[in-house]
């Protein structure tokens, strides 16, 4: 999935889109382009996932905000939505209509820095919500960052010593 930042500014500017170019250099790798759905099977399980790097209705108060609306708006039929674009973390579940979901936002790796101060954003941890999806039943487990996933799949799928 591309953004601005990749994407809009150097097709912009030079009528290129790197990430393109890569995917054509690595036929085993899917690109989106700005966002699209993923259909990503584990084990007997299939989860189907909307991914965009940006989309509208953004909150600054609620960073799922734009997410659920995102999945009214455009595919309700997803188990995990996720949008990039606004530097600030979210992962929570999300009830709708009598169907459950996931919401998610990655944080950034950009640092806090004079553009970020110029526009009025706070400093913001660099983090990266994650899910484990389950191979046998229909279940999703969602982690506020990476590390607690890892933890948590090695605490309970990883036999010790």
């Amino acid at each position: 999935i591309g953004g601005q930042h990749d994407v809009t500014w150097s097709s912009d500017a030079a009528d290129y889109d790197p990430l393109e170019a890569f995917v054509r250099k690595h036929k085993n790798v899917k690109y989106l382009g700005p966002g699209g759905t993923i259909k990503l099977t584990v084990g007997k399980i299939s989860y189907l996932i909307l991914a965009y790097h940006k989309y509208r209705m953004n909150s600054y108060l609620n960073p799922e905000h734009s997410v659920r609306q995102m999945i009214r708006n455009l595919k309700n039929d997803v188990d995990i939505a996720v949008v990039a674009d606004r530097h600030v973390s979210a992962c929570a579940p999300y009830w709708e209509a009598e169907r459950h979901y996931w919401v998610l936002r990655p944080s950034s790796y950009k640092t806090y820095d004079t553009f970020s101060r110029r526009h009025g954003f706070q400093s913001q941890p660099t983090v990266m919500p994650a899910v484990i999806l389950h191979p046998e039943t229909k279940r999703i487990e969602g982690y506020e960052t990476f590390e607690e996933a890892v933890e948590a799949y090695q605490a309970k799928y990883i036999i010790h010593g």
